[in-house]
């Protein structure tokens, strides 16, 4: 549904494209105008394709993952080896920066399939089915990382450590 999605705007895009250079072949207008009419339409439509998985909701590997976030969901597909897939961690979280604002809208984040990753997902996620809602933090990188920076690291898509933590119950004021 989604590539259906993205190939009808490109081709609408073209469309328009087409239909504005058939225009400026036949019209009268001077060839400035003309050539900036055609880049002004070419920038648009990379503009928008270049938006589009985040305006779709896709997962987004170029963001950076919060230091802490509140974890609202994850899926996990595992590598298999006869296909060649190197298996992916997707992770829907609410920044826990603003949470606290109350502004906090979940955003998805694709990381590098880890096992270790894998084990301390799924125990985070059945707390997360029981009621219990988990603080998560990046913690470090893994020893092959050669960056002290964890925002280069995950640029790059390399694997990082992640802790859950249980978050608190909240305060519900006395009647």
């Amino acid at each position: 549904m989604e590539n259906t999605a993205v190939w009808l705007l490109i081709l609408g895009y073209v469309l328009i494209g087409a239909l504005l250079l058939i225009t400026c072949v036949k019209s009268r207008l001077s060839g400035l105008y003309k050539v900036s009419l055609i880049l002004l339409t070419t920038s648009f439509f990379f503009g928008v394709y270049l938006t589009m998985p985040k305006i779709l909701g896709w997962p987004v590997a170029r963001d950076i993952l919060p230091n802490h976030f509140k974890l609202v969901s994850s899926i996990i597909y595992e590598p298999n080896g006869t296909v060649g897939d190197q298996g992916m961690i997707y992770l829907w979280a609410i920044d826990a920066q603003r949470a606290r604002k109350n502004t906090a809208t979940p955003r998805s984040y694709a990381l590098p399939y880890k096992k270790d990753l894998h084990k301390k997902l799924v125990e985070a996620q059945n707390k997360v089915k029981k009621g219990i809602g988990q603080l998560g933090e990046v913690t470090s990188l893994e020893a092959d990382e050669t960056s002290t920076k964890l925002g280069q690291a995950q640029a790059r898509n390399e694997s990082i450590a992640i802790n859950f933590y249980d978050l608190p119950d909240p305060l519900v004021p006395a009647k």
